[in-house]
């Protein structure tokens, strides 16, 4: 990331950039992560002209983009999915924070392992937060396949996380100061699997299956990407494009190098991955051996 102190003057832009190698995974307090957020904190404004005036209030000089959009399914048996919000204490004392979960959609539950947690200065704590869609629910189960069967979903469930950090001296001040907070983006769609991925002479090809009521059903359309990797060099990728047709089947052709290397006896892996539509909720397969 770039060094050094930087001037900014009104109306002006700066670029920042680094290169960050996103991990395969990551827990917090053994709770898996799907999100990471950046942060970017502002020191206090002094004057050039005089170190004795600066900045009074500085507990607004931050800003943080914290945000993931995911597509819930729904089948048989519905599932709950779960990610983690990481709160830590900067403060030199201990304190309380409050969890606050909002969202502006009547058709997705959602849960907070914690609503609030007393932390140590320095201590980092997790979270839980689980969402899942109201599809088979006993109440609301008919109106959300109402909803979905007639396009009112399009509009994904906007999602909001905030923390609240309690004062040390509630005498004075009683309010809960916001200090923390995170986006998801929460899309309905019909549970599918990516079955059948192979090598097929020089292309790769599969199919992906839907769950309609229970029922097994090929999906109708939806791009798929297949990224193949030889199996001593996974951090060299190739992506092939494809798309699902009206039967659910997809095939993409291999290129030349990956053809060359299989043909040497190379091992090679691949890994589908339907983006999912409207209707149809993302899935992927899997690794699998193609060669």
């Amino acid at each position: 990331m770039e060094e050094g102190v930087r001037t900014f003057f009104a109306g002006a832009t700066r670029e920042f950039r680094t290169t960050w190698m996103v991990p395969a995974n990551l827990k917090v307090n053994d709770i898996e992560v799907e999100h990471f957020c950046v942060r970017v904190d502002i020191d206090r404004y002094v004057d050039p002209r005089d170190a004795a005036r600066n900045e009074i209030v500085v507990h607004n000089n931050w800003a943080q983009s914290n945000f993931d959009s995911t597509t819930v399914d729904h089948g048989s048996p519905p599932w709950r999915r779960t990610t983690a919000l990481a709160i830590t204490n900067t403060l030199t004392r201990s304190a309380t924070f409050y969890t606050i979960a909002d969202q502006d959609s009547t058709h997705f539950r959602l849960y907070l392992g914690h609503a609030w947690l007393r932390l140590q200065p320095g201590e980092t704590r997790a979270v839980e937060a689980g969402y899942e869609s109201l599809a088979d629910d006993q109440v609301a189960g008919n109106t959300f396949e109402r909803d979905f069967e007639e396009g009112r979903m399009e509009r994904p469930d906007q999602v909001s996380f905030t923390s609240l950090v309690l004062p040390p001296d509630r005498t004075h001040c009683a309010t809960p100061r916001t200090v923390w907070g995170a986006g998801l983006t929460l899309r309905a769609g019909r549970r599918t699997l990516v079955d059948d991925l192979r090598r097929d002479g020089e292309a790769v090809r599969g199919v992906v299956m839907g769950l309609v009521r229970g029922v097994p059903q090929p999906v109708t359309s939806g791009q798929v990407n297949i990224v193949v990797w030889h199996a001593g060099r996974p951090e060299e990728p190739t992506l092939i494009e494809s798309a699902a047709d009206v039967t659910g089947r997809f095939l993409a052709l291999l290129p030349g190098h990956v053809l060359a290397g299989m043909g040497q006896g190379e091992r090679f892996l691949g890994d589908a991955l339907y983006l999912g539509t409207y209707h149809w909720a993302p899935s992927r397969s899997g690794p699998r051996r193609l060669s």
